[in-house]
C-alpha cells in the first residue's frame, strides 16, 4: 500500500507542474493499492483551485 500525499495529486492534475510527467507515469503504471487522507484531499483541492482554477479542478 502506498500513501499518496498532496504533491502527487497536484502533479497529476496540473499539466504545468514540474512533476506532472513523472506523476502521470507513476499513476498509469502503479499496481499497488493507494491510500490518502481527507486532509490531503482538502489541501489538494485548495491548491488546485488557486493554480488551475475551479472549473479545471472540478473537471
Amino acid at each position: 500500500m502506498i500513501i499518496v500525499d498532496t504533491g502527487a495529486w497536484v502533479g497529476l492534475a496540473n499539466r504545468r507542474d514540474q512533476y506532472h510527467v513523472p506523476c502521470r507515469t507513476f499513476f498509469k503504471h502503479n499496481t499497488e493499492p493507494l491510500i490518502t487522507t481527507c486532509a490531503v484531499l482538502v489541501e489538494t483541492t485548495h491548491l488546485l483551485f488557486n493554480r488551475i482554477g475551479v472549473a479545471m479542478t472540478l473537471a
